[in-house]
């Protein structure tokens, strides 16, 4: 019979077996002999003797150099006991008899006997890829009359893993149906080996927890956490075990599974929390490790944790819950930006009161290995915490700003019609600095769009004394020519002075056009400008620019600005018309802005 276990034998397990079987090598007369054909031949015929193992380790000593004589044994000899030790020593010899695959199934089909049946089909299974051609034989033997034949088929099964997909409907259908308590129990290992492929099993395998044997339950169990693992799909059955299973083994097998599956089992958690309580001090010591495992949901845990690191009467549940609340808290120091702000707040306080308590340890269990990782995960999470309260305060400033922000940018749009907002916000200069804190009037300087906007209202009042209404283009003279300073060629005007560009002294004689030439490019330009006879700048350039802004522009400080950054034009004509003191205002305005836009008409 074929034993269900959840995994191979372990290394550490096969190295002791292998130094025990070396300790017997000298007191086995059969296993000092050599392996020649005559003596595999004699320990083959004692596979008849009730105690043959002595020879059954003798042939597999030998391993493929008896293969043959074994293959020879199991398709002629007439002892079924003689066949099923042959099956078994090439079971025992594994890959390295896969050339006996094809008469190992032959012994599946046809053998009269169950038990070499059964033993063939426990060695197909072992045999790796060359017992691929077997998968339609050991599925058909599922449905032997032998229950240690089906049994050991459907263990053959699991070990020749995903390749035997196919076997899927018939190992569910031995789950489900068949008498045999160990069928059932290997099916079970059967489908888990396959992983993903078993998937349509997970509801077959979640019935069987409920089977009255034991290596079913565990079997499905372990089943449940190869196919279903780290998903939630079973944590409510594994809870129901968690309950009412009356095996410790099969309870502590469920805490296991849920604590792989982790936080997606978080339904779990006030089961386990109440496992801590549990009278079996491995259920407790695997609830503990469980809840470890359940990251940022376990932090509700972290105080029952405590308490049983300082109140648990074994050291092993001690260690459990005191390593649990460890992976915790480094759990939820890397995870810290995916918390809420109320589970942010409650690990920040469970784990300052953590480490308050481990302090007051008197005995120090663990203490001075461990206290350090949870304060590693308390000081991520403060620094989160902190960090989330600067993004707050950053985040209310933008929104203030912004908020202020479309305020002014809704008062521009309405100030061209509206006195008021011209008077009390743009051009009040205690209410424009106090309430534009301090960027709005850089805007208003710097931003073409907003100088526009801003002397919009004073646009005919800038450009009244040009009489553009009455200006005559065919009779400006087109043909005008000047000549620069400093230079003794002449040029058109026009390229000449194509823009209005840093301060330029138009001088020329009476009648050659000049005033007309100012007033055709005060028309063109696509700029904001003003155009200003130098005799209404008897009292200053800006005082008379400012007479213009219908009594609301009243800061003159704030005028200064916007012409020193070209954000109005200036145009002054005749120049020569007015008296020296005026003219000297003039020029001592154009040297003061002298980047400015500002042209001067005057005679020679």
């Amino acid at each position: 019979m074929i034993r269900c276990i959840k995994q191979p034998t372990s290394s550490v397990l096969k190295v002791f077996l292998l130094g025990c079987s070396l300790l017997l090598l000298p007191c086995s007369p059969a296993l000092a002999q050599g392996c020649t054909q005559a003596e595999i031949k004699t320990n083959i015929a004692r596979f008849n003797d009730i105690n043959n193992t002595t020879a059954k380790e003798a042939i597999v000593q030998c391993g493929p150099k008896s293969v043959y004589l074994l293959i020879e044994a199991l398709k002629t000899d007439k002892s079924a006991a003689v066949r099923e030790g042959a099956a078994v020593a090439l079971w025992s010899i594994g890959e390295e008899a896969d050339q006996a695959v094809p008469w190992l199934i032959k012994a599946l089909r046809n053998d009269e006997s169950a038990t070499v049946r059964a033993k063939a089909a426990a060695a197909l299974g072992l045999m790796g890829e060359a017992s691929y051609e077997a998968i339609p034989d050991l599925i058909d033997a599922l449905k032997d009359e032998s229950a240690e034949v089906r049994a050991n088929g459907a263990y053959a099964l699991g070990n020749l893993g995903k390749k035997t997909h196919e076997a899927v409907p018939h190992l569910i259908e031995a789950l489900r149906n068949d008498q045999s308590a160990q069928v059932r129990a290997n099916a079970a290992y059967a489908l888990g080996n396959k992983k993903e492929a078993a998937k349509s099993a997970v509801p077959y395998l979640i019935e069987a927890l409920k089977d009255e044997t034991f290596s079913v339950r565990m079997t499905s169990i372990n089943a449940l956490e190869q196919i279903a693992e780290k998903t939630k799909d079973v944590v409510p059955q594994l809870i129901e075990r968690l309950r009412n299973d009356k095996s410790v083994l099969i309870r502590i097998r469920a805490t296991e599974v849920l604590g792989e599956i982790g936080e997606a089992a978080k339904d779990a958690l006030p089961l386990l929390i109440e496992l801590l309580e549990d009278n079996s001090v491995y259920v407790r010591y695997y609830a503990a490790s469980a809840l470890g495992k359940m990251g940022t949901e376990g932090v509700q845990a972290v105080p029952d944790l405590i308490d049983v690191f300082f109140k648990d009467e074994s050291i092993d549940v001690r260690y459990s819950a005191l390593s649990a609340v460890v992976e915790i808290s480094s759990k939820v120091g890397k995870q810290r930006k995916q918390l809420t702000k109320v589970q942010l707040e409650q690990s920040i306080l469970e784990f300052e009161t953590v480490i308050q308590r481990l302090e007051q340890d008197t005995e120090k269990i663990f203490q001075d290995r461990w206290i350090e990782t949870v304060r590693g995960g308390l000081d991520n999470l403060q620094q989160e915490q902190d960090s989330r309260s600067y993004q707050k305060i950053f985040s209310k400033g933008v929104i203030i700003w912004l908020t202020h922000m479309l305020f002014w940018f809704g008062l521009i749009l309405v100030y061209p019609k509206s006195p008021q907002v011209q008077a009390i916000f743009f051009w009040n200069p205690s209410v424009r600095k106090f309430f534009g804190l301090g960027y709005v009037g850089i805007a208003l300087t710097w931003i073409p769009f907003l100088r526009s906007k801003l002397f919009a209202p004073f646009q005919e009042s800038l450009l009244s004394d040009a009489d553009l209404e009455n200006f005559d283009e065919q009779a400006y003279f087109p043909n005008l020519e000047v000549q620069p300073q400093g230079r003794s060629i002449t040029q058109p005007i026009q390229e000449a002075i194509p823009d209005l560009e840093l301060p330029i002294v138009l001088e020329g004689e009476s009648g050659l056009g000049k005033s007309m030439f100012l007033r055709h490019l005060v028309k063109s330009s696509k700029r904001i400008i003003v155009y200003l006879p130098a005799e209404k700048c008897a009292n200053g350039v800006i005082e008379a620019i400012q007479a213009k802004l219908h009594g609301f522009a009243q800061d003159s400080g704030f005028l200064r600005d916007l012409i020193y950054s070209d954000a109005i034009d200036i145009c002054i004509d005749g120049l020569n018309e007015v008296t020296p003191d005026t003219r000297a205002m003039i020029t001592t305005f154009v040297e003061s802005y002298f980047k400015g836009n500002i042209i001067i008409g005057t005679q020679s």
